[in-house]
């Protein structure tokens, strides 16, 4: 599987694994709840069948502080992708 942000992370504050899809904040991440309180990434995946299934899904992120002023982000363990069956 192939899986790119197809949009949504303009800044590239955060990472994706192009085999697995995980997303991670990227460790040249500048987050900032100033400047940018929350992101909708577009995750687009295309298997390596013939012909090649797609899916495309959306995964929201809110940046918040802690009273230590160190920042969290919500950890992501799985996205799921639905992948379109072709009709034959």
């Amino acid at each position: 599987m192939y899986v790119v942000f197809a949009a949504g992370n303009t800044n590239t504050d955060f990472a994706i694994a192009g085999t697995t899809g995980a997303v991670t904040v990227a460790a040249t991440s500048g987050l900032s709840k100033e400047t940018t309180s929350s992101y909708t990434l577009v995750i687009h995946a295309t298997d390596s069948g013939t012909p090649a299934l797609t899916g495309t899904t959306s995964l929201s992120i809110t940046v918040s502080e802690s009273s230590s002023a160190q920042w969290l982000i919500p950890i992501v363990t799985f996205v799921a992708v639905c992948m379109a069956i072709p009709f034959l």
